[in-house]
């Protein structure tokens, strides 16, 4: 097993890095600076877990991946720390480092082409926007489908989506359960 302490992950399954990696997430590992790649074992309604590699390793000491998500493009966005130590050993007397903190995105060399995410639709009210967003719940990319559940829940013509909602909960998975959390 590859040696870690892990606090958090990202299921790579609806990421750009999916296809190459199925069935995985990749784990940060603050203590160690690295991401940790862990393959899923479906066991009944649980799995179990195997360390496959070290996904990312540098000798830069200060390399502190704290949290990991995906992003619009598919892509894993990695926060680093960057500090000599996993501790919070100053922060009573308002010791911080606001300077070096890093954002790593990571995606494969060459990605499938798909929509773009488009801002307007956070603030869009109308019934064009809401089409959009029920087609979205069929992104490939599940930070793209969760993002138009959201909007959706709070969009003020919602209403008028139920029967095109209720078409998709009965397509194959993840559209019918994106539409069914809708």
């Amino acid at each position: 097993p590859v040696q870690r302490f892990t606090h958090t992950m990202l299921m790579l399954d609806g990421t750009s890095l999916g296809r190459q990696r199925p069935n995985s997430m990749l784990a940060v590992d603050p203590l160690h600076g690295t991401l940790i790649q862990t393959q899923l074992h479906p066991v009944g309604a649980s799995y179990r877990t195997s360390d496959v590699e070290t996904t990312v390793k540098t000798t830069d000491k200060w390399f502190r991946p704290v949290a990991i998500s995906d992003g619009p493009d598919g892509a894993a966005y990695v926060c680093d720390w960057y500090d000599s130590q996993v501790a919070h050993i100053y922060a009573h007397v308002g010791r911080y480092d606001r300077e070096r903190g890093r954002v790593y995105r990571l995606a494969p060399k060459e990605s499938e082409k798909v929509l773009e995410w488009n801002p307007q639709f956070a603030s869009g009210k109308d019934a064009a926007t809401l089409e959009a967003l029920v087609e979205r719940l069929q992104h490939p990319y599940r930070w793209q489908r969760w993002q138009a559940r959201e909007l959706i829940a709070s969009h003020p013509l919602r209403s008028q989506a139920r029967s095109r909602l209720e078409h998709l909960a009965r397509q194959d998975a993840p559209v019918a359960l994106e539409s069914l959390w809708t």
